[in-house]
């Protein structure tokens, strides 16, 4: 996991305010058939969105700007994509409810509290349960299960599943 030093910059603070008004008005309360109409928004805001892209109306994107979401892939109801830095999700992937991708924290260690932050790259054909998080930096391999309220601190190969809050290999596929 490699994170880099990042500054908030007052254009980055506007276009987030201004994303902020948007999402609230156009696609929080929008019905939860019409994933299409989402990806429009998204797409206007900068994501770049595949086909068949399922975002649900209450899935939370810090930036969308630094979102690349593949074709048939989901965002489900309550996902908290904290993007500081880009989330790129494959072809045929699912995140499910309440799950938190957090591509940004804080250096504990420094006396100013930095914020740091790193890409999390999830490959194609990965499910990821309900509650999961997943740390700054993070790539998660093709054809991977991440079980119910998994934390992913470190890179998961693919075809593996994996259990518990220690990130667990339970069995590849």
């Amino acid at each position: 996991m490699r994170l880099t030093k990042t500054i908030l910059t007052k254009k980055n603070k506007f276009l987030r305010f201004i994303w902020n008004i948007f999402h609230f008005i156009f696609i929080r309360f929008s019905p939860r058939p019409l994933h299409e109409w989402r990806s429009v928004c998204y797409r206007l805001f900068g994501a770049k969105i595949g086909k068949n892209v399922h975002i649900y109306p209450s899935a939370k994107i810090w930036a969308p700007w630094n979102l690349i979401m593949s074709d048939n892939s989901s965002l489900d109801e309550n996902v908290d994509c904290y993007n500081v830095a880009n989330v790129k999700i494959g072809k045929n992937t699912r995140i499910s409810r309440y799950s938190f991708l957090c591509t940004a924290s804080h250096d504990y260690l420094s006396g100013n509290r930095d914020l740091l932050s790193g890409p999390i790259t999830i490959d194609d054909n990965v499910w990821i349960a309900a509650d999961v998080y997943i740390a700054p930096g993070i790539f998660i391999g093709k054809s991977c299960i991440i079980l119910a309220r998994c934390c992913i601190y470190k890179d998961v190969n693919e075809s593996l599943i994996v259990k518990n809050n220690s990130g667990i290999i339970l069995k590849g596929l």
